[in-house]
């Protein structure tokens, strides 16, 4: 059975896994850190902003979280995090331009006919990102559109 986005998304499922993500989000961008300081991170599918809240201890100092309105506000892991509901499903362009964009584990969530759209979206707002999504075959809640990574490269291209 197919739940709602929002349903899956609740304090248990944060509570869950906030440490590791946090921890993950840690050690990816202190390498990159170590060869690019972004001042400003937009992340697309922020979830609480872990990556984000990871980046402004590494020195970013505006970050700015994209996700569905069901993340609640005053759970966001740092208090700098401008927050902007969205639905990914729909063509929308980022209100302004990043060092760097963050898109990890989200796109898998997004139907095949609007991927191309979300690519879009993450490049117009940064020339360097992050990005991963769940493979083919991997499973998991409401992964609609899991493919190779072959398929993201050339959305990419």
């Amino acid at each position: 059975m197919k739940k709602e986005l929002g349903e899956h998304y609740s304090d248990s499922y944060y509570n869950g896994q906030a440490e590791d993500s946090f921890k993950s989000a840690q050690k990816v961008l202190e390498i990159l850190f170590d060869f690019y300081k972004p001042e400003s991170v937009a992340d697309f599918g922020c979830g609480r902003g872990a990556w984000l809240a990871a980046s402004e201890r590494l020195g970013a100092s505006t970050l700015h979280g994209y996700d569905g309105n069901w993340v609640e506000r005053d759970k966001l892991y740092s208090k700098k995090i401008i927050f902007t509901p969205i639905n990914f499903e729909n063509n929308v362009e980022p209100i302004q331009k990043y060092d760097l964009a963050i898109s990890v584990e989200v796109a898998e969530h997004v139907s095949e006919d609007k991927a191309e759209n979300f690519i879009d979206m993450i490049c117009a707002a940064a020339d360097v990102v992050i990005f991963g999504a769940a493979a083919k075959l991997q499973g998991g809640e409401n992964h609609i559109n899991e493919q190779w990574q072959t398929y993201w490269v050339d959305k990419f291209k």
